[in-house]
């Protein structure tokens, strides 16, 4: 159905704040601890994003390598649907569709696919910056978005 990164915060400042992971029964739970001297608000994993869709989060360098790696297997949308993700051979794309299939389906994956192609030619995309793209409803377009973002 997808993967979930390793937990991770961070205050105002931009410095680490302790935080985990438990599971209560098919729930995943994250507990941040702050301290005396976290600087609010505090960021925690919005790698995956909800608000008025979905939202997928990467940097310039991580869309350009899913990009790709989506040419090179000649749009992963064509590699049979989403029952064949796991034949993927590049791990991030791997995930990557793994996701998007769980999320939206294989006809938006094929759109997705499209999209991916476009990202390889955008000459604007800084390697290091955060950028975002809502999969429902899709906007196929990317949008530069705050670091904590991407991390």
């Amino acid at each position: 159905m997808g993967t979930i990164d390793a937990p991770w915060a961070t205050d105002a400042a931009g410095r680490p704040v302790p935080t985990d992971y438990r599971l209560e029964g098919a729930t995943l739970v994250q507990t941040v601890t702050p301290s005396s001297e976290t600087a609010f608000p505090v960021v925690a994993d919005p790698k995956l994003t909800y608000g008025a869709g979905i939202y997928f989060n990467a940097t310039g360098t991580e869309w350009k390598s899913y990009a790709i790696a989506a040419g090179s297997v000649g749009y992963f949308a064509n590699v049979v649907g989403c029952g064949f993700t796991d034949k993927i051979p590049h791990a991030a794309l791997k995930r990557a569709a793994q996701l998007i299939c769980s999320v939206i389906g294989y006809k938006t994956l094929k759109d997705y696919g499209a999209f991916l192609k476009k990202v390889v030619k955008d000459k604007k995309l800084s390697p290091g910056s955060c950028y975002q793209t809502r999969l429902t409803p899709k906007n196929g377009k990317l949008t530069k978005v705050s670091a904590g973002n991407c991390k």
